[in-house]
């Protein structure tokens, strides 16, 4: 009987050192430490070095005068005297004359007859010769609308002018002579100057009244004598 009791006890012992035993290994928390990497530091890129050079000879201060300051001055000196006023309305006045009535073009005649050619890219003589081969062999394009080229100041041009806007709508008047405000009102139409004579020289025309259009084979430029209008118009493709 004491043996047996002997050993119930010590079962009991035993399990009650098992349950503690378990109830602190599952109650315990690992102790887990974490390590922060410290980022790396990237070394900043080498900065270029400053080199002083020596001078190779003997310095001297700038001599010359400020050319904004310069410039000041001799404003403000004009300003000052009314020399600035006087060239500023003289060329006000200047730009309004040629405004109103540019410088004619030089070096053309009042066509007389019938001249028709074929218009070509004008090409600059100065270019390389190989580069020249391959402009000349450029076609011209065709013209957007025509262009007929007269002196404002000739009637029987400006009546000629009228007659071919009934079958050219798209026509353009462009004048080697005269006041192209007056000439507009005249036509009731825009007109345009050929300053300078630009076009006259690059479409090689010699006289006016000259019309440039799209022929059947091309564009093409046809001088001809306000008379001769229902012959030029002969030689235009129907609209």
């Amino acid at each position: 009987m004491k043996l047996t009791r002997v050993i119930l006890s010590t079962c009991a012992v035993a399990s009650s050192i098992v349950c503690i035993s378990a109830y602190s290994v599952a109650s315990s928390e690992p102790s887990v430490n974490f390590t922060v990497a410290k980022p790396c530091s990237q070394e900043s890129a080498p900065k270029p070095k400053m080199e002083i050079l020596e001078p190779l000879g003997p310095l001297h201060a700038i001599a010359e005068p400020d050319i904004l300051e310069a410039f000041k001055s001799r404003v403000g000196a004009m300003k000052a005297s009314g020399e600035y006023d006087r060239r500023f309305n003289q060329n006000k006045d200047r730009i309004a004359r040629e405004l109103e009535h540019p410088t004619p073009v030089a070096g053309l005649k009042k066509a007389t007859e019938i001249r028709v050619w074929e218009l070509s890219a004008s090409v600059p003589e100065t270019l390389p010769e190989s580069l020249l081969r391959q402009a000349q062999s450029v076609p011209m394009p065709h013209l957007s609308r025509s262009l007929l080229f007269i002196d404002g100041t000739d009637f029987e041009s400006l009546k000629a002018a009228q007659k071919l806007y009934q079958s050219q709508k798209d026509m353009r008047v462009v004048l080697v002579n005269g006041a192209p405000a007056e000439v507009s009102e005249k036509l009731n139409r825009r007109v345009f100057f050929d300053q300078g004579g630009a076009l006259v020289r690059v479409f090689e025309i010699k006289a006016v009244p000259a019309l440039l259009f799209n022929g059947p084979e091309g564009p093409s430029g046809a001088e001809f004598a306000p008379d001769q209008l229902s012959e030029l118009l002969s030689l235009m493709p129907n609209p």
